[in-house]
């Protein structure tokens, strides 16, 4: 698909290596807001980072939507 777009093909392409760490970041952070063995304090501690991750990632890839 991207065959015929070369400047974004090498856009998404170097941005992929910073992207990759940052979703399993986020992955983390989703498993330990959802962590029902915490207590409520300690499961919103965790909302201000995953909110910068979605922030990161969006920020990544260009794109809010």
């Amino acid at each position: 698909m991207l065959e015929d777009n070369p400047p974004l093909q090498l856009s998404l392409l170097r941005r992929e290596p910073y992207l990759d760490p940052l979703n399993h970041i986020q992955i983390t952070l989703l498993q330990r807001r959802q962590n029902e063995m915490l207590s409520d304090e300690e499961r919103e501690m965790w909302l201000a980072p995953l909110l910068r991750s979605i922030n990161a990632i969006a920020a990544g890839m260009r794109n809010t939507g």
